[in-house]
């Protein structure tokens, strides 16, 4: 099974899309492996303007019993391609 490291994809060296399996350390330092998920989060606007929806990706991984998330760049829903962030 083949999975993606983060650290290529934020080198630019390697690309990711929604499914893939990534590699990434966790704050403890640990070595995880996750699957790339997309989360479609709510903007925050001013009173009294439209709400508009940002799509982002996420690792999702398991630590003991907590399914736990690490940001990892944006969503073009257009091409299907995950950016990276800034």
């Amino acid at each position: 099974m083949a999975f993606i490291s983060i650290d290529d994809f934020l080198a630019g060296s390697k690309e990711i899309r929604k499914g893939d399996l990534v590699a990434l350390l966790d704050p403890a330092g640990k070595i995880k492996i996750g699957t790339v998920k997309i989360k479609r989060v709510k903007s925050k606007k001013k009173e009294g303007m439209k709400k508009d929806y940002n799509e982002y990706a996420y690792a999702q991984y398991r630590d003991g019993d907590t399914i736990k998330q690490k940001y990892i760049g944006g969503f073009y829903a257009d091409d299907n391609r995950i950016y990276k962030k800034r």
